[in-house]
């Protein structure tokens, strides 16, 4: 039996959210139930309520909502590292030019298990 990996899907952007979540569901490497989270508040509120192993993390969020790297440090302050238990944490963004070396030093700054470029999502 396959197990189900809990996605939570954090991005301002509906339409980014409905692609990743088609895509999760055509998988035939693992079931994904997926949540969304479409403001920073939200996030929280999701990894709070429900047991998400795996988040899908925006770089950008809109004016007056919480950046990265604090959002970041209230995750892992609050559930941990994911040796620890805490889910894993994966970054995306279309802001930065393909292959961008500063977003992968800063992912990694982060503490982050990975990243990729959004303009590589097909619906």
């Amino acid at each position: 039996m396959t197990e189900t990996i809990k996605v939570l899907i954090a991005d301002d952007e509906q339409a980014v959210r409905h692609a990743l979540k088609n895509g999760l569901k055509l998988s035939r490497l693992a079931k994904f139930d997926v949540a969304e989270a479409p403001t920073a508040h939200d996030v929280m509120t999701k990894i709070n309520h429900q047991a998400i192993e795996v988040v899908l993390l925006d770089v950008r969020w809109p004016e007056g909502q919480i950046g990265i790297t604090d959002l970041l440090a209230k995750i892992r302050g609050q559930f941990g590292q994911v040796a620890d238990g805490g889910p894993a944490v994966i970054v995306m963004t279309a802001h930065r030019p393909p292959g961008d070396a500063t977003l992968i030093g800063e992912a990694g700054g982060w503490g982050v298990e990975g990243y990729f470029d959004k303009r590589e999502i097909r619906e």
